[in-house]
């Protein structure tokens, strides 16, 4: 049940109680909750029972967003926009450039930046029960805040051009990924399956 809907509407004495979870959502979130009369009346749980679900994440959404992230970071350091800035930042040549374009290892690890980036993105909206565009964009935003904290002292370090270029991909990346884990919530969290155990 929805305590805090029905604790809100409960002024007039006459709350309005309705659903806020079921085993059969996401697939049938948009039903017309005709079983709510059968809710009503169930018994709560027993002190010795205990409920027990987990969200499983659908994997796909995020593999697409974690892409997309990667995929931009790739044209914003490409020759089309930021690479000559990049480098003069970074006081590389093209020949170094080139070689570091050339290994395996850099795009491997900025690809499970992404990855684990879009993970923390829908963990954070599955424990939450939140959905939707800008509930994506905020979890995004404030698991963007927190590494930006934890790592502070060594992006403070960095030189200010370096700095302002990568401050920017993040702050698109970010805005990316919590769209499209947010956006596509309903495919992204299976239903809760409830177990009850019993000494």
């Amino acid at each position: 049940m929805d305590a805090r809907h029905a604790a809100a509407t409960a002024i007039d004495g006459c709350p309005n109680v309705r659903l806020s979870d079921c085993a059969r959502w996401p697939e049938r979130a948009n039903c017309d909750q005709a079983c709510l009369s059968q809710a009503v009346q169930a018994e709560p749980y027993a002190p010795r029972e205990v409920k027990v679900g987990t969200k499983q994440i659908y994997h796909l959404p995020i593999i697409l967003a974690a892409f997309a992230a990667w995929y931009l970071g790739a044209i914003w350091h490409s020759q089309y926009l930021f690479r000559a800035q990049w480098m003069g930042a970074l006081g590389l040549t093209h020949a170094q450039v080139k070689q570091i374009v050339s290994l395996y290892a850099p795009h491997l690890l900025s690809a499970a930046i992404c990855l684990l980036f879009a993970y923390g993105v829908a963990w954070l909206l599955a424990v939450s029960h939140r959905k939707g565009v800008l509930q994506g964009v905020l979890m995004s935003v404030l698991l963007c805040g927190a590494v930006v904290a934890t790592s502070w002292y060594g992006i403070a370090r960095l030189p200010h051009d370096l700095l302002m270029i990568e401050a920017g991909y993040i702050v698109l990346a970010t805005l990316t990924v919590g769209a499209i884990v947010g956006g596509l919530y309903n495919k992204l969290v299976l239903p809760s399956q409830w177990m009850r155990l019993r000494n």
